[in-house]
């Protein structure tokens, strides 16, 4: 095994890197009688020379995630974004029928963390192409809308959850859309 770095020299056909060769933890000899013979070396350290190849490298094998075909990324969005649609109809149902504050307020908290796993979930698998542009703005939209939850989640009275609902972040029909490129029903509140 070669103990330490002996020198690096640069030979005309490329980078050289010079390595002293030597057993692990073995000394060589020395002879004890003096003459011609004691001033050569018994041992001699050969030299190892790696140079540069100009031979092609070998393929690479891609290492991301292998993209979900159509069918598998519908079944796989309709169960990540399951959760949130479950909480954020709960907290509407909650509202119309007149739950108490203090109730709203946990649905909302509800929503909140629902929107943040659902934010995390869709940007994990590789969506198809035409879908992944929408995915990824409904992720941002998912995250921005926690903090906004949280703030209706806070609020004190149901007028000031009503007006924090209303200045939650909105994906503009981004669902809608990508529904459709999935070749998924429309979104059906009763689902939920």
């Amino acid at each position: 095994m070669p103990s330490r770095l002996s020198r690096l020299s640069v030979a005309a056909t490329g980078l050289a890197l010079t390595l002293p060769l030597s057993a692990c933890g073995t000394e060589p000899t020395v002879p004890l009688a003096a003459g011609p013979a004691a001033t050569t070396p018994l041992v001699t350290t050969p030299l190892v020379t790696v140079t540069s190849s100009t031979a092609a490298p070998p393929p690479t094998t891609p290492t991301g995630p292998v993209r979900l075909s159509v069918a598998e990324a519908g079944k796989r969005y309709l169960e990540i974004t399951r959760p949130y649609n479950v909480a954020l109809e709960a907290f509407e149902r909650g509202f119309n029928e007149g739950e108490s504050v203090a109730t709203l307020q946990g649905r909302a908290r509800k929503v909140a963390r629902a929107a943040t796993a659902e934010s995390a979930a869709l940007r994990e698998p590789a969506w198809p192409l035409k879908a992944e542009p929408l995915i990824i703005s409904l992720a941002q939209t998912d995250r921005r809308a926690e903090s906004a939850w949280l703030d209706v989640g806070r609020a004190g009275t149901r007028d000031a959850m009503l007006a924090a609902v209303r200045r939650l972040p909105t994906g503009a029909g981004t669902g809608a859309q990508i529904r459709r490129l999935l070749g998924l029903p429309k979104y059906d509140e009763n689902t939920y």
